[in-house]
């Protein structure tokens, strides 16, 4: 999954529109929703991918999407697997993620 604002999608009196998409492997994009103005691709993780089975599928989000609710929800309620980005700049986290892979 991946967020993106359209280029040249822009007016004089609105934003450019940013869409959320969710991409298979060999980058086909096979779903989209446009992210409503004012708010982010956060709001759209669930809604995008509801009506696909993806029991076994890896799903893959950058950082943006790395939260505990969008996790518990991919396992419990889409029986899928996630790779979700940890950055650097999410110290708590990515210090987290460090001592349960034995690094300290």
């Amino acid at each position: 999954m991946d967020g993106k604002a359209a280029r040249g999608s822009r007016t004089d009196t609105g934003p450019a529109a940013h869409l959320l998409s969710a991409v298979l492997e060999g980058g086909r994009t096979v779903s989209q929703l446009r992210v409503p103005d004012k708010t982010t691709e956060v709001t759209g993780f669930t809604k995008l991918p509801t009506p696909f089975d993806l029991a076994g599928v890896v799903v893959t989000a950058n950082a943006l999407h790395t939260h505990r609710d969008h996790a518990r929800w991919l396992v419990e309620a889409k029986k899928a697997h996630y790779l979700l980005v940890v950055k650097r700049n999410q110290p708590t986290r990515t210090t987290r993620c460090a001592r349960c892979h034995g690094r300290r």
